[in-house]
């Protein structure tokens, strides 16, 4: 699977100020800068990981996740050793800026996903665990204080589901959206989850959520039974009807993680079209890039 997971550095000098983090085909990690202005698809300004450098390979298909967190980038995976027993070794694994087990993993729960504060100062991993057969919980770990808590209010939640984090700074919540039979929302702490009004998912599509601070209004990206790329926008009050994005490519990969962060007034969403994986001409990113104007 194409892990992606991507960064916004406001911080930057330039126009290239989106870090692209993903796994390579030899599951070795690597980054790519890219242009916050346009939709650029250029090799240049592209590092991989040579073979010697970790101990570990990302576990391939899984996710990646991505955050500021108090000035850092961090990204997290789920990682195999290059040596032993990868059955009874799965980690959860920081592998930027360091590289640190968080915490044990299995093969089958797969996905993470990160959320932080606006500022970064509170950071929180979501992952998948399981309590029986067929019953899975999301957990959560305070990147702070290095605990995890049982989210006990979410059940039910499908194999193999992708966890999409994000922050509604106007009431202090943090949220996160997983696949249940529907695709849901929770905010911490609620008694139940919100199921968005979305029918056209695709099972296990990778989901991706951005909060835009211009807007108020945060925008989760999937891909449909068609492999549309598509984005369902929650005011504040109620998530809307999805909606197509416009120039998107006809259809997303079906291994292919989705990621998207906010910059320029445009949401950055990357990802991998569908046969694109076979045939990038030489200099060019195998990644999508497309610019969905935020209104």
């Amino acid at each position: 699977m194409a892990a992606l997971a991507a960064v916004i550095d406001t911080g930057a000098v330039g126009d290239k100020s989106i870090s692209l983090f993903y796994n390579t085909s030899g599951a070795l990690f690597a980054l790519s800068l890219k242009s916050s202005t346009d939709n650029d698809n250029e090799t240049e300004d592209t590092w991989e990981t040579a073979d010697d450098h970790y101990n570990r390979y990302i576990l391939n298909p899984s996710s990646i996740a991505a955050a500021y967190y108090r000035g850092l980038k961090f990204v997290v995976a789920m990682t195999m050793p290059k040596q032993g027993d990868p059955e009874s070794d799965v980690q959860i694994s920081l592998i930027s800026p360091i590289c640190q087990k968080l915490l044990p993993g299995t093969f089958e729960n797969n996905h993470v996903g990160l959320g932080t504060t606006p500022d970064g100062n509170e950071g929180w991993l979501y992952y998948l665990v399981d309590v029986s057969n067929n019953v899975k919980n999301v957990m959560e770990f305070d990147l702070g204080t290095r605990k995890s808590v049982a989210l006990n209010a979410i059940t039910q939640v499908m194999n193999n589901s992708s966890l999409a984090a994000w922050y509604d700074p106007e009431q202090s919540q943090r949220h996160i959206i997983y696949e249940a039979g529907a695709i849901l929302d929770y905010a911490v702490g609620a008694l139940t989850p919100v199921t968005l009004p979305i029918s056209d998912f695709a099972r296990n599509s990778s989901l991706a959520v951005t909060y835009s601070s211009s807007t108020k209004k945060t925008y989760l990206y999937y891909y449909d039974v068609y492999q549309a790329l598509k984005r369902c926008t929650y005011s504040g009050s109620s998530w809307a009807l999805p909606e197509a994005v416009p120039g998107a490519p006809p259809s997303v990969a079906e291994n292919s993680q989705i990621t998207v962060v906010e910059a320029n007034g445009s949401n950055h969403v990357f990802y991998i079209a569908k046969d694109m994986g076979q045939q990038v001409p030489e200099g060019q990113s195998p990644f999508t890039h497309i610019l969905d104007t935020v209104s």
